[in-house]
C-alpha cells in the first residue's frame, strides 16, 4: 500500500529507478534530495504554500483500543487493524477535521507523521481520508528502524525552514522546536474546538511568512515564523490590547513580533506571540507581563 511507504522512501524510489541514482549510493541521494528539495521548496513560495506535519493520534483523532477498554461505549466509527493479532478499536474524529484537512491543504503541503505502524495507519486512512486527497504530501509511519521516542523533519522531503510540526506531545521534537506547535489533547470530547484555534494559528503564520517574503529586500526567503504562548492574569488583558487596541499595536510596532493575539477560544488570559527572531518574541513577552503586572499564570512554549 503506496499510502503508508514514507515520502523519503517513495523519492528514493523514484530517483533509483529513472537513474538519477544507485541503490546503496548514500552520497548521491542526500545530494539529489537537497536538490529536489530546494526545487521544491521555491515552486511552493511561488504558490503560496508552506508545508505542514500532522501529528495523528490525540491530534487529529482518537482510537480507543476496545481489548483494552472493555468498558469504554463506542461513539465513534469502528475499525479493525490485521497484523499480528486483529485490534478492534472505536476511532474518534476531533470535531471539524474533515473541514479543517480541506482547509489546511490550500495553504500548506501537508504531511502525517505518526507512531502508529502501516496496518493502524491504512485502517484509520480508511476512514478519514478514503480517496487520499487529505495528505498531498505523504505518510511517514513508524518502522522499527526509526523507534518510538523521536520525530524529526528530515525524514519527509521538504525545506525546514517552510515547515510546521503540529503534535500533542512536545518531547518527540527535540530537533526541531522552532518549527513546532503544540496543541491541545484530543481525548475525544464532542465539544472540542482544538482545529479550528489551530487553524487559526496556521493561518496567522502563513501570512506572517508571506508578508516578510513580500517585505524583504533580497532573494533569501524568510524561515517560518516562531510561535510562543504565554498566559497572565485574564483580567488584565484589556490592558494588553489597550482602548482600540492601541497598546497590542504598539507592542508589535516596537517589538518587532508579526503578530500578538488575545486566544479567545484557548484558557483565559492565553496570548498568542508569533514572530521570526527570539529576542523579539522574549521582548514581547516581558513587555506584556510588566503590563499585566507580571502577577498572571507561568507562561509556556507553543
Amino acid at each position: 500500500d503506496q499510502r503508508t511507504t514514507s515520502p523519503r522512501s517513495n523519492v528514493r524510489r523514484v530517483l533509483e529507478e529513472s537513474g538519477a541514482v544507485h541503490g546503496g549510493d548514500d552520497v548521491a541521494l542526500r545530494e539529489a534530495l537537497a536538490l529536489l528539495s530546494t526545487a521544491d521548496a521555491e515552486n511552493k513560495r511561488k504558490n503560496r504554500k508552506l508545508y505542514l506535519l500532522l501529528d495523528l493520534d490525540e491530534t487529529l483523532i482518537v482510537a480507543k483500543n476496545l481489548e483494552k477498554e472493555p468498558s469504554h461505549v463506542p461513539v465513534g466509527k469502528p475499525i479493525v487493524v490485521q497484523g499480528r493479532s486483529t485490534l478492534r478499536f472505536d476511532l474518534i474524529e476531533r470535531p471539524g477535521l474533515q473541514h479543517f484537512l480541506r482547509e489546511v491543504s490550500k495553504l500548506f503541503v501537508v504531511f502525517m507523521y505518526t507512531m502508529g505502524d502501516e496496518a493502524y495507519v491504512r485502517a484509520v486512512l480508511d476512514v478519514i481520508d478514503p480517496h487520499g486527497k487529505n495528505f498531498a504530501g505523504g505518510i511517514a509511519c513508524w518502522k522499527e528502524s526509526e523507534g518510538r521516542h523521536h520525530k524529526y523533519i528530515e525524514r519527509v522531503v521538504c525545506d525546514r525552514s517552510m515547515a510546521l510540526v503540529v503534535d500533542d506531545m512536545m518531547d518527540y521534537w527535540t530537533e526541531d522546536m522552532p518549527n513546532f506547535i503544540l496543541t491541545r489533547r484530543f481525548v475525544g470530547d464532542h465539544a472540542d474546538d482544538g482545529l479550528m484555534l489551530l487553524y487559526g494559528q496556521l493561518k496567522a503564520v502563513h501570512e506572517a511568512y508571506f508578508k516578510a517574503a513580500a517585505a524583504a529586500a533580497t532573494d533569501e526567503p524568510p524561515a517560518v515564523p516562531r510561535m510562543r504562548k504565554m498566559r497572565i492574569d485574564p483580567t488584565k488583558v484589556g490592558r494588553v490590547i489597550g482602548t482600540g487596541g492601541a497598546t497590542i499595536k504598539s507592542l508589535i510596532e516596537e517589538t518587532g513580533v508579526a503578530n500578538i493575539a488575545i486566544d479567545k477560544s484557548a484558557e483565559p488570559g492565553e496570548i498568542v506571540i508569533t514572530g521570526f527572531d527570539d529576542d523579539a518574541i522574549a521582548d514581547a513577552q516581558a513587555r506584556i507581563d510588566a503590563i499585566a503586572g507580571g502577577d498572571g499564570p507561568p507562561g509556556g512554549g507553543g
